[in-house]
């Protein structure tokens, strides 16, 4: 008994488990994967397997474990797992853990702090809209950003912070080294934010100089600026998230946003997205959801796939989105302590760059879909 004593002290956990019922009347794409993982466009109808079809799918993976490992006096270690993998479509018992977030956290005194390991990015604000879509939610459509190994100091005087960071410029998923390890320049990030007990507020400015590719000199510059709010009071049922960006060549640095550059092709893009949460009473919510990006021109977007009919190959790099748009509506009902049922219906309107060859038999570049996601979550 002593022993179980000492262990629980050790480690505080945290996180949820999140069984799911998605079913929608169309295709649907997860980060360009035609699946409903974590859905976030309505399908590419080129790399689609049926995309008029309705389809269902019952997930898990979205559920969370996260550790707090406490450092006394100086501040704690965080390691935080899903189960999320884009490759595969209902993977049951084939889903394996995915590291999201492995830090440490340190209070250096004097207002300063330190955090080191892998992490949300500054441009993605740590804001977090209402959705029961953890993992997709409004990237690609109004929001930006993702994880990043990195080293982040932060100066905090009274409700000011000021922030820079210092990251990866992108994941190499192979077992060489590619651009992001010959790139050799970080990410730069630099946050200033305002914040009281119910509204947090802030401006992210980012920008990187990355190889594009291994044989040769040329670089990229990739730029984006983010303006964020939040707002919660104990004395109001109302509370929102919202962003607001612009940035170029954001996807070369492994971010979920629409803008891949080439040399000679930079592309930029612009969203924001907007979610308000009600509380009907003290069990139950509900919730609305706005999101929008769209390339400023275009024309420059490249296409996320190649190959023939019958043998089109998707380019995982390339977003292949001119613009997308999702809208949503939900609730959710507390049904015990740390128990939720939930409902979302989600609207997806996406247009995907297709090349000429399919825009001349006749493929749409358009599509539009719902989805219905319903489930349970229990809160750890």
């Amino acid at each position: 008994m002593k022993n179980s004593q000492s262990i629980r002290y050790l480690f505080g956990i945290y996180g949820f488990i999140l069984p799911t019922f998605y079913i929608s009347d169309s295709a649907i794409d997860t980060f360009n994967r035609n699946n409903l993982t974590a859905f976030t466009a309505a399908a590419n109808p080129v790399l689609s397997v049926r995309p008029s079809l309705p389809t269902s799918s019952f997930q898990v993976g979205q559920s969370r474990l996260g550790f707090d490992f406490p450092i006394e006096t100086l501040g704690k270690g965080v390691l935080e797992f899903d189960f999320i993998d884009f490759t595969k479509s209902s993977p049951t018992t084939a889903a394996l853990p995915r590291v999201r977030r492995a830090s440490i956290d340190l209070a250096l005194g004097d207002g300063y702090s330190l955090l080191a390991g892998q992490d949300w990015d500054l441009f993605n604000s740590g804001v977090h809209p209402y959705t029961y879509n953890f993992v997709g939610h409004f990237f690609s459509a109004g929001d930006s950003g993702f994880m990043r190994t990195q080293f982040t100091l932060k100066k905090k005087i009274e409700s000011f912070q000021i922030a820079v960071s210092f990251g990866l410029p992108a994941a190499n998923n192979t077992s060489i080294d590619s651009t992001t390890e010959l790139s050799l320049l970080p990410v730069t990030e630099l946050q200033a934010q305002w914040s009281t007990d119910s509204i947090r507020f802030g401006v992210t400015l980012l920008g990187a100089l990355t190889l594009t590719d291994v044989n040769s000199s040329d670089r990229i510059m990739s730029a984006g600026a983010v303006a964020y709010e939040e707002s919660s009071s104990k004395d109001s049922p109302l509370s929102t998230k919202a962003k607001v960006y612009c940035g170029k060549n954001l996807s070369n640095l492994g971010m979920l946003s629409l803008s891949y550059g080439r040399i000679g092709n930079d592309v930029s893009e612009c969203g924001a997205v907007f979610t308000p949460k009600y509380q009907l009473s003290s069990s139950t919510g509900v919730f609305l959801g706005m999101g929008f990006a769209a390339a400023i021109q275009p024309e420059m977007v490249a296409a996320a796939y190649s190959g023939s009919p019958g043998s089109y190959t998707l380019n995982t790099q390339l977003p292949g989105i001119e613009r997308n748009l999702t809208a949503r509506i939900g609730f959710d009902h507390e049904l015990a302590p740390k128990v939720k049922v939930f409902s979302e219906l989600s609207f997806l309107s996406t247009r995907h760059k297709l090349r000429t060859a399919e825009l001349s038999s006749g493929i749409n570049t358009e599509d539009q879909a719902f989805i219905l996601g319903t489930g349970l979550m229990l809160t750890l």
